[in-house]
């Protein structure tokens, strides 16, 4: 496949990117599913919310996107 001179490659990360807990502050909170929540007449919630559960409290929250997901970053070779 030819190389288009308009691309560029670069190095790439994974990054994961988790929610801390707001009610212990030491657990993580975890998607129960990446459904996205609706309202009883089957309308989505404005912003849509994904139920999570904290892995150490149990407690509950409703957040925009699914936790924990991954972000990618340009490699820049540091640590």
């Amino acid at each position: 496949m030819a190389k288009n001179p308009n691309e560029k490659r670069v190095p790439m990360k994974s990054v994961a990117v988790k929610y801390i807990c707001e009610f212990c502050h030491e657990g993580e909170q975890i998607a129960l599913d990446a459904d996205i929540v609706k309202l009883d007449d089957g309308t989505l919630k404005k912003p849509p919310m994904v139920k999570h559960r904290c892995n150490k409290c149990g407690r509950e929250m409703m957040l925009p996107r699914p936790y924990p997901y991954l972000e990618w970053m340009e490699d820049l070779g540091e640590n």
